[in-house]
């Protein structure tokens, strides 16, 4: 009965309570706020009652009229014989289909100081005791102009408790949180990652620290765990680490950024691979902190669900280091005892990248490989219909910019061979088909050697021996130079297909060509028939 009368009380003198509610609220707000509609609901938070407030603007506190927060509803439930006394104390609070826009100026100056410091006496017309905090399609925009980061994050449904013991704020939160972006400088992480969210948080006030006890991210199956620590009294400093549970490959691949996981997203894996992050420095105008990542698998097996072929008893070993996360010019990357098995032919490889601004890059791969096997595990563009077998034994050194140039392209080291058995495949949208290709490719440093490279391309045959000149430039760069000393034989050319190839079907008539100024050539042919229109030597 007691319960039934403050409740109907209230109600009956709710426009008196709705407009104690806004002077006291107004006395800690310096910036203007809008609302559409004030109600008070009897049963949206029973037994507690809530003031209801719709159509929400929260002005922000940067010159000008720019919101900080607009929602379509935000309510507040507080305890009705507490409010019938004339307090209120918020024990809850709902904020639906909301948007907040924080952001920081290119002077360093922040847009949500909205909050005016109390004088006098240390006791509340209004008090917050939020066990039950709920957002309910929720987006969240933060812009730092003066250390040019842009993130965006929304939620379909938050919910989290705030326990205040002085000015430490003890942060429960359990929900989703979808990253639609979250770029620093030129680099853009996590784009539409959505995941499930538990959090445990420690706000210091005071020292202005943000403590980050073991909370936990899930993506897909994974688990992420993540501890640390923010400070941004003094300056803004941050030390956190993550460490991936349960992981795949699928989930880590998903997490790279949109340009590298188009092609690579939809591989799965089964066995241990492990994840780990670490992030850790100053952020500031002139320093970005410094990114640390290791990651790899142990007998793992990594496929396509599309393809038939299959990567066995994998492992490797990989790590990524940056001073900087927002400049990767010193970055290193190491994959390191690279192996397995693909459709039971084993390999290993190992790659080194340093410096992404010019990078160095050494890497080796050895293997005997089936081809179709290449094929059906990462497809070829243009390639099809790939059998045969390759023995691969190959190993690359130097600066990638010592290649544009032929004064310093010999100081790259590239040595090992290709050798091909029975290749067969069809190339291109002309479905261009090559038989029984076999020889070897021989790399020394900057040039190609052909040795006994024979086979069929449509209805003429083949074998090449000789030498390909600053090959490798050739084919990274535009407009580089390339010598080929080579004797072909053949049995029989069919010169009007090939120029069909070539030229498309315009071929068989008259026509004409230039070779390029950047050829040296030097090729001996040895013919025994061809076939060019009438002609038929």
């Amino acid at each position: 009965m007691l319960l039934i009368s403050s409740l109907v009380s209230v109600y009956l003198f709710k426009d008196r309570i709705i407009q104690q509610f806004i002077d006291e609220a107004n006395k800690s707000l310096s910036t203007p706020v809008r609302i559409g509609k004030i109600d008070i609901s009897l049963w949206g938070g029973f037994p507690n009652l809530a003031i209801v407030f719709n159509d929400v603007y929260i002005e922000d506190s940067h010159a000008g009229n720019y919101p900080l927060l607009t929602a379509k509803q935000v309510s507040f439930f507080l305890n009705p014989i507490e409010v019938w006394q004339g307090r209120y104390s918020v024990r809850g609070l709902q904020i639906l289909n909301s948007e907040t826009n924080l952001k920081i100026s290119a002077d360093g100056i922040t847009n949500y100081t909205i909050i005016n410091k109390r004088k006098g006496s240390s006791e509340e017309a209004i008090q917050f005791d939020l066990r039950n905090v709920r957002f309910v399609d929720t987006k969240v925009f933060y812009k730092d102009l003066s250390r040019n980061q842009d993130h965006a994050f929304i939620s379909e449904k938050l919910t989290a408790s705030i326990a205040v013991n002085d000015d430490i704020y003890k942060i429960l939160a359990k929900g989703d949180v979808t990253t639609e972006q979250i770029r620093v400088k030129s680099s853009t992480f996590l784009k539409m990652k959505r995941f499930q969210v538990n959090a445990d948080l420690l706000y210091n006030d005071i020292e202005k620290d943000l403590l980050i006890n073991p909370s936990h991210l899930a993506l897909h199956e994974s688990q992420f765990e993540i501890t640390g620590k923010y400070n941004f009294k003094v300056k803004n400093s941050i030390d956190v680490a993550c460490d991936g549970k349960n992981t795949d490959i699928q989930t880590l691949l998903s997490l790279m950024p949109e340009s590298t996981n188009t092609r690579l997203s939809k591989y799965e894996s089964d066995g241990n691979v492990y994840f780990s992050l670490n992030l850790k420095g100053e952020i500031s105008e002139r320093n970005d902190p410094s990114l640390s990542i290791r990651f790899g698998c142990n007998n793992t097996t990594l496929y396509h669900p599309d393809y038939k072929s299959r990567i066995e008893k994998a492992n490797l070993e990989g790590s990524f280091t940056s001073p900087s996360t927002a400049d990767f010019s010193e970055a290193a990357l190491f994959l390191k005892n690279v192996n397995g098995a693909l459709n039971e032919r084993f390999f290993q490889a190992d790659l080194s990248v340093l410096n992404f601004e010019n990078p160095y890059v050494t890497f080796v791969f050895k293997g005997d490989l089936d081809a179709s096997s290449i094929e059906n595990f990462y497809p070829i563009n243009g390639v099809q219909n790939l059998t045969g077998d390759l023995s691969i034994d190959i190993s690359f050194a130097g600066q990638t910019s010592l290649l544009k140039k032929k004064t310093t392209a010999q100081q790259v080291i590239a040595n090992g061979a290709i050798e091909m058995r029975r290749l067969n495949f069809n190339y291109g949208d002309q479905d261009i088909q090559f038989e029984n290709l076999s020889g070897a490719f021989r790399f020394t440093n900057n040039d190609l050697a052909l040795s006994n490279v024979n086979g069929k391309l449509e209805h003429s045959d083949f074998e090449l021996n000789g030498f390909f000149k600053n090959i490798i430039t050739f084919l990274l760069f535009e407009n580089q130079p390339i010598g080929i000393e080579t004797d072909l034989k053949s049995d029989f050319i069919d010169l009007d297909h090939l120029f069909e190839i070539g030229f498309g079907q315009e071929g068989s008539n008259d026509f004409n060509f230039n070779i390029s100024p950047n050829l040296y050539l030097n090729f001996n042919c040895d013919v025994k028939s061809l076939h060019y229109k009438r002609f038929k030597p």
